[in-house]
C-alpha cells in the first residue's frame, strides 16, 4: 500500500512537496504543540503551511466570497473569443452538488484554445468569485488551473455526443469538397485494442490528414460522435476538436 494514501491532505499538495518533507513538518508541529493535537488537525495544519487551500463544493459558493477553489468535470466548453486586449474562454464545471460557469482570461484561456481543457476533463481551478445575475468564477493565471485527468473512451464504447479517443490510424478514405458548404472533409479510420471507427476531419483539421500514416498514434479530444449515413457511429472533428499526433 502506498504510504501517501494514509495522509488525506497530503494528496492535495503532493505536487508541491515530497512525503518526507511533509512528515518532517508534521513532526515539527507536533513538538510545538507538545503532542496536544489530534492527527487530523496536525495534518491539516501541515498542509496549510505548504499552501493547501480547501476545495469548496459548487453549491457552497453562494455563501463564499473572494478567492475560491473548486474541483469537478468540464461539462461544456464555449468558443474561445479573441479581442484587442486578449483572449477569453468559458466553461461549465460540474461536481456532485451543482454547476458553475468558469471564465478564463488570456494565458488561462489558452488552455481551452490549445485543447488541454476539454469536455469530460476533471480539473481543479482557483479563481475570484463574481456574483451578478449568476455565480461565476474568474481565472487569470494558468497556474491556478490543474488538469487532474482526461477520460478517453474505448472506441467500442463510443456513443453520441462529445468524446475523447486515442488509437492508431488504421485506414484512409480520401479528401473531398462539399461545395454546398464550401468546405473540405477528410476521412480516416482509427483503431484501439477493442474497436475501429470512422473519423471525419473538417476545415482546418484536414491539414493533419497529409501528415498521417498507417500506424500513427493519434489522440482526439472533443470529437463529436453521431450516427452516420450507414447507420454506424462516426466521429466528426471540427473547430472545437484537437488532434495530437504522437
Amino acid at each position: 500500500m502506498n504510504e501517501a494514501n494514509n495522509f488525506r491532505y497530503y494528496e492535495e499538495i503532493k505536487s508541491k512537496v515530497s512525503l518526507e518533507e511533509f512528515k518532517k513538518r508534521m513532526e515539527e508541529f507536533k513538538k510545538h504543540f507538545n503532542g496536544f493535537i489530534d492527527n487530523e488537525t496536525l495534518e491539516l495544519l501541515t498542509a496549510y503551511s505548504f499552501g493547501f487551500e480547501p476545495v469548496s463544493k459548487i453549491d457552497e459558493l453562494k455563501n463564499k466570497r473572494g478567492k475560491v477553489v473548486v474541483k469537478g468535470i468540464v461539462e461544456k466548453t464555449f468558443a474561445v473569443r479573441e479581442f484587442d486586449k486578449g483572449v477569453v474562454a468559458s466553461i461549465i464545471l460540474a461536481d456532485e452538488s451543482g454547476k458553475v460557469k468558469v471564465t478564463m482570461w488570456n494565458d488561462a484561456a489558452n488552455l481551452v484554445k490549445a485543447g488541454d481543457i476539454v469536455e469530460g476533463a476533471k480539473i481543479k481551478v482557483k479563481g475570484f468569485l463574481k456574483k451578478k445575475n449568476e455565480i461565476e468564477i474568474s481565472v487569470n493565471d494558468p497556474a491556478d488551473v490543474e488538469i487532474i485527468e482526461i477520460e478517453f473512451t474505448k472506441i467500442s464504447h463510443v456513443v453520441q455526443g462529445f468524446v475523447n479517443i486515442k488509437g492508431r490510424v488504421s485506414g484512409f478514405g480520401g479528401v473531398r469538397r462539399i461545395n454546398s458548404k464550401n468546405v473540405e472533409v477528410a476521412e480516416i479510420y482509427v483503431s484501439d485494442d477493442n474497436g475501429r471507427i470512422r473519423v471525419l476531419l473538417w476545415d482546418d483539421k484536414v491539414s493533419i490528414y497529409k501528415k498521417l500514416d498507417i500506424g500513427d498514434y493519434l489522440e482526439i479530444k472533443n470529437g463529436f460522435a453521431k450516427v452516420g449515413r450507414d447507420g454506424e457511429i462516426e466521429i466528426h472533428c471540427g473547430w472545437k476538436s484537437t488532434l495530437k499526433l504522437q
